[in-house]
């Protein structure tokens, strides 16, 4: 009866050994399968690298011939004296060009361009005439006194402005159209239309003193070679106004004003 207790209670303890065993081996069978597959892993990674980028090593220390070789530059170059450094050459400055100067355009006058039908309309020449009206009157005063008198507006009643000589005549050019015999003092008076380049057009004769001694009429064939600044009004030159042109003529002198 004894013996028979002693083998049943063993067989438990055997069976719970077993267990601990089948267990440990299953533990022992994961942790190998985990590091094979780590192994596996890094395997890999290090394959799937090109030869190129995996690191080496290289001793690069100086043998004892290099390390004698390089104390003997180093003698050498205590040895030999330094070379005085000689002095950079000062920077020289280019040149300089004289570069031609160009003049400045010269600005456009200040003038009014008229057009064609503006300056067709303001032809003296094509307006009638307004007899009985003349510049030194039709009354009994005397040469002299119509000659201080103020000149009036144009044939055509358009207000005349005091010529501004741009060139005054010389005698000369106004000798040439003196009426032949004239031996008195007297004056010419016309009315002219400021044109470009100083020049006057359309001149008409105004008044002259003594009456029928031609002057105004020298006077207006001698006008091609007037030059004449046209009226200013604000600084603008009125191209195309009309201006009052008077030559008074002397018997040793031709004074123009």
């Amino acid at each position: 009866m004894q013996f028979a207790s002693s083998r049943y209670s063993s067989q438990p303890q055997i069976g719970f050994t077993r267990r601990r065993a089948i267990a440990l081996g299953l533990a022992l069978a994961v942790h190998a399968l985990l590091l094979f597959l780590l192994l596996r892993q890094v395997y890999q990674a290090d394959m799937s690298q090109p030869m190129g980028a995996r690191m080496s090593t290289f001793n690069v220390a100086p043998g004892p011939e290099a390390t004698a070789t390089e104390q003997a530059k180093k003698q050498e170059r205590k040895s030999k004296p330094a070379s005085p450094r000689q002095p950079k050459a000062a920077a020289v400055a280019p040149p300089e060009i004289d570069r031609p100067k160009v003049d400045a355009a010269p600005a456009p006058l200040a003038m009014i361009l008229l057009s064609r039908r503006d300056f067709a309309a303001s032809d003296i020449g094509k307006m009638p005439s307004r007899p009985g009206k003349q510049a030194d009157g039709e009354s009994g005063d005397s040469a002299d006194a119509g000659a201080s008198r103020p000149i009036g507006g144009g044939p055509a009643g358009q207000s005349l402005a005091d010529a501004d000589w741009q060139k005054r005549p010389t005698n000369a050019e106004l000798s040439t159209y003196m009426p032949k015999g004239a031996r008195v003092d007297g004056w010419g008076l016309i009315a002219c239309q400021t044109i470009e380049r100083y020049g006057v057009d359309n001149c008409h004769e105004l008044g002259e003193s003594p009456r029928g001694s031609g002057l105004a009429r020298a006077v207006r064939l001698a006008a091609w070679q007037f030059k004449v600044r046209p009226p200013r009004i604000n600084g603008r030159a009125q191209m195309g106004a009309w201006v009052r042109i008077r030559i008074d003529y002397t018997q040793s002198l031709i004074k123009e004003r």
